[in-house]
C-alpha cells in the first residue's frame, strides 16, 4: 500500500521516529515544529491527508476531501462510489455527494465508530458495499482517515481478499490505528474475525 504525491511514493516524516538529544524543552519544541513544517511542505495538498493507495484500482482510504481534492480523486482514479464513515451531526462535516454525483460518482453514508462493534446493520451495509463489484473503485474515508477507516480497510482485506486476520491488523496499525486501550476490543475482534461460510474472498475483482 502506497501514499501518493503525484503518482509517486511520498517521503512523510514520522512523528517519533525523530530522535532528539536531551538538550532542553526548546530544542524540542522546535524539533516538533520543524518536523511537523516538513510534513506539510512534503505532501501534496491536491490530495485529501493521509491518502493511501490499498488496491490499485479497487480500494482507496484517506482523511476527509475537500469538494476540490474529492473532485480530483474521482477524475484521477475513477472513484465510483465514496464510502463515508464520518458523523453527518459532527460539527465539521462535510456532505461528500453533491461533488460525487457532479462527477457520475455515488455516496454511501456509513457513520461508524471505532470504539465500538460494528452493528448487523453496518456491517451488512459494508458487505454489501464490498460485495457489489459495481460500486469499485471506492474511497474509503473518515474524517482524519486513520480509526474508522483502519477498521473499514481492515475488513476489506479480510472478507474480500482473504487476507489473515492478523496480517490485516498489522497494516491497520501500521497506518495509524490508535493502540491505546480504548481501542483494544477493535483489534482484538478483527484478529478474531471470522468471513461467513457462504463467503468467498474475490482476488480476481
Amino acid at each position: 500500500m502506497e501514499e501518493l504525491s503525484d503518482d509517486k511514493p511520498a517521503r512523510r516524516v514520522r512523528r517519533g521516529a525523530l530522535k532528539w538529544p536531551l538538550v532542553g524543552g526548546g530544542a524540542i519544541v522546535l524539533a516538533v515544529i520543524g518536523a511537523f513544517a516538513a510534513d506539510h511542505l512534503l505532501r501534496d495538498r491536491t490530495l485529501p491527508p493521509r491518502f493511501y493507495v490499498v488496491e490499485s484500482g479497487h480500494l482507496y482510504r484517506s482523511g476527509q476531501p475537500t469538494p476540490e481534492q474529492l473532485a480530483g480523486l474521482i477524475s484521477r482514479y475513477g472513484i465510483r462510489t465514496v464510502l463515508n464513515l464520518c458523523q453527518p451531526t459532527a460539527a465539521n462535516y462535510v456532505d461528500d455527494a453533491p461533488t460525487a454525483q457532479q462527477y457520475g460518482g455515488r455516496v454511501v453514508s456509513l457513520p461508524i465508530s471505532s470504539k465500538k462493534p460494528l452493528s448487523d446493520e453496518e456491517l451488512a451495509t459494508l458487505r454489501q458495499t464490498y460485495g457489489d463489484p459495481r460500486n469499485y473503485p471506492i474511497l474509503v474515508h473518515c474524517e482524519h482517515g486513520v480509526a474508522r477507516t483502519g477498521v473499514a480497510v481492515a475488513l476489506w482485506r479480510i472478507e474480500e481478499q482473504g487476507w489473515d486476520p492478523a496480517k490485516a491488523v498489522e497494516e491497520m496499525i501500521a497506518c495509524g490505528y490508535p493502540v491505546h486501550d480504548d481501542s483494544a476490543h477493535m483489534r482484538d475482534l478483527l484478529l478474531h474475525w471470522q468471513r461467513p461460510a457462504q463467503s468467498a474472498p474475490h482476488d480476481a475483482r
